[in-house]
C-alpha cells in the first residue's frame, strides 16, 4: 500500500540567481502557515496528487523570514525543472524533516561546508542573528572558484555581528581578495592554530558525501568524539 504524503501548496514569489548554476526560489504558502526550524529540509514535488517522486532540499531561509527559500544547484533533470520555474507557478512541499541545529547550551561551534552544503548553515546563522543569540562560530566554506561561492555578501554581512567568523577556501584558482586567504582543501589538522582547542568544539558538516566523509574521518583521527560531530550529506 502506497504511503500517503501530506503536501503543502506553495506559490513562487520571486527567484534570485546566486551563481552560474545556483538559484534561490522564494515561496509563499497558499493555504496555511508553514513552520520549520533552521537547518531543516523539505521534499519538493511538482504535483499534489499524481507525482510520487520528490527530492530533498534544505531550507536556506530562517523561520522568521517572510518567504521560505530553497537554494537549488542545477545538476540533473529535477533541479533543472526547478530552475525553469516562473513567478506564480505552484509547487508542493512535504515536511519539514531533520534536526541539524545546535542545542541551546552548545557553544564553540565549527561549521564545515562545501558548495551548496552552505544552505543549512545560512539558515542557522540568520536564525541566530534574528534572535540575537550569541555563539562562537567558525564557518569553513570551500568552493572551486570565487564565483562558485554562494551567499558571499550575505555571509560577510552576518559576520559583522561578531559571533561569526567565515574562512573561505578556494581550490582551483588564486585571486586577490582580502577575504580569501586559503587556496587549498580544508585540512582539520591545519586549523589547530585558529581553533586553539579542537576537542572543545562541536562540529557540523554539510556537503557532498565524499567531503562529509573526509571531514568526519579527519576529526575522528584527531580524537574528536563522535557525539561532537553532526553530519548531513548529499550525492
Amino acid at each position: 500500500m502506497q504511503k500517503i504524503v501530506n503536501k503543502s501548496k506553495f506559490v513562487v514569489s520571486h527567484i534570485k540567481k546566486e551563481t552560474k548554476d545556483i538559484i534561490t526560489i522564494y515561496l509563499s504558502p497558499v493555504n496555511k502557515a508553514f513552520t520549520y526550524l533552521a537547518g531543516q529540509y523539505v521534499t519538493v514535488y511538482f504535483n499534489k496528487n499524481k507525482d510520487t517522486h520528490g527530492k530533498f532540499y534544505t531550507i536556506s531561509s530562517s523561520p522568521s523570514e517572510k518567504y521560505l527559500a530553497l537554494s537549488v544547484k542545477k545538476v540533473g533533470q529535477f533541479s533543472s525543472s526547478l530552475h525553469n520555474l516562473k513567478i506564480g507557478n505552484l509547487i508542493y512541499l512535504s515536511g519539514p524533516y531533520g534536526y541539524f541545529y545546535p542545542e541551546t547550551n552548545t557553544n564553540n561551534l565549527v561549521f564545515l561546508a562545501a558548495g551548496i552544503g552552505i544552505t543549512p548553515f545560512l539558515s542557522i546563522v540568520k536564525d541566530y542573528a534574528d534572535k540575537k543569540i550569541k555563539k562562537e562560530i567558525d564557518l569553513y566554506y570551500t568552493n572551486k572558484t570565487f564565483k562558485d561561492i554562494t551567499f558571499y555578501k550575505n555571509l560577510n554581512k552576518l559576520a559583522k555581528n561578531n559571533f561569526l567568523r567565515v574562512h573561505y577556501y578556494i581550490t582551483r584558482e588564486k585571486i586577490k581578495r582580502e577575504s580569501i586567504c586559503n587556496y587549498k582543501h580544508i585540512k582539520i589538522n591545519n586549523l589547530k592554530k585558529e581553533l586553539i582547542n579542537l576537542k572543545n568544539k562541536t562540529y557540523y558538516i554539510c556537503g557532498p558525501i565524499d567531503f562529509v566523509s573526509d571531514m568526519r574521518k579527519q576529526l575522528i583521527k584527531l580524537k574528536i568524539k563522535e557525539k561532537q560531530i553532526f553530519t548531513e550529506s548529499f550525492y
